[in-house]
């Protein structure tokens, strides 16, 4: 199955609200749903790419991305495609955001929880409120 990932993170390396990012990184750590203001205003895409995976699950494919950019390279994977790093990330934990194939992924404490989304985030999506979690 085709995915084309990106990943979004709260980046607290400049001055601009770091009061504010520090606070939703926080919240966000302890389990909080950001929202569409948030994530607008605080969230930055710091990785993307494109790869052709025998995992057909979104579930498994989420928990493929969290190993891959924790344990694995996504450097050197040979299977990853189209690798375009936006600016330093770090690796993935609780509070990150996936988007998989124009759905969204917050990682959660434990599994992730998807969001509703109409259009890719670069679009402005109207919502993103937690619909279910796995």
């Amino acid at each position: 199955m085709y995915y084309n990932v990106k990943v979004y993170q709260v980046v607290l390396n400049d001055k601009k609200a770091e009061r504010e990012r520090a606070l939703l990184f926080t919240r966000t750590m302890l389990g909080a749903i950001p929202t569409q203001e948030e994530f607008n205003e605080f969230y930055e895409n710091v990785l993307s790419f494109e790869i052709d995976s025998e995992i057909e699950d979104v579930k498994d494919f989420c928990e493929f991305c969290f190993s891959e950019l924790n344990v694995g390279n996504v450097h050197t994977n040979e299977d990853i495609n189209n690798l375009v790093i936006h600016q330093p990330y770090r690796s993935l934990s609780v509070g990150d955001i996936l988007e998989i194939n124009n759905k969204l992924y917050l990682v959660k404490m434990i599994g992730f929880s998807e969001f509703p989304l109409a259009e890719s985030i670069e679009n402005e999506p109207t919502s993103i409120l937690a619909n279910n979690m796995f």
